[in-house]
């Protein structure tokens, strides 16, 4: 490849990177601020954080159109475009796991935690979520530009849809 179309690749990359970084604050601002307005039941700013969601969309539409020009432009090898977000779904899943025991922990010492811990149980799920959608773009990045899926089965340390208590044992 000539200097140019380097330097022009490496300008697309750094625009997708700004913009995705850019992403990441507002997304993190958002988990933030819902989490908050969870915690003190305010209402206005929950509303703040839902209307937030259509710039997070536009952004989002505008890096799929600039992911796609620049793999048709440029044709990437998919080691440019990986960042190793895959292997990072397991420690995600492990916290979930971790959380999910304390807050089942709350509400058997005290029944009156339940709803409450509930609440925080399914957001603590939807984060859980927001990194499996992260590590399936990273996958869907890497088939578009491979042409090929990761053979190796993902990292899952949450065990807890698979876990059992025996008849005849209490928990706890």
């Amino acid at each position: 490849m000539s200097e140019h179309i380097v330097s022009s690749f490496d300008a697309d990359l750094e625009n997708l990177r700004r913009i995705i970084t850019q992403m990441g604050g507002i997304a993190e601002k958002m988990l933030t601020e819902g989490t908050v307005a969870l915690v003190r039941r305010d209402a206005a700013l929950a509303q703040s954080v839902v209307i937030a969601d259509a710039q997070l969309d536009a952004l989002q539409r505008e890096v799929e159109e600039l992911a796609i020009l620049t793999i048709a432009r440029r044709q990437p090898m998919a080691i440019d475009l990986r960042v190793n977000v895959w292997q990072r779904d397991g420690a995600t899943d492990a916290l979930y796991t971790s959380l999910f025991r304390e807050l089942l922990t709350y509400m058997m010492e005290d029944p009156r935690n339940i709803t409450f811990c509930t609440h925080l149980l399914f957001c603590a799920k939807n984060y859980e979520r927001i990194g499996d959608h992260t590590t399936n773009i990273a996958e869907t990045i890497h088939y578009l530009v491979t042409g090929r899926t990761i053979a190796a089965e993902r990292p899952k340390n949450d065990r807890t849809p698979y876990e059992t208590a025996e008849p005849g044992t209490e928990r706890g």
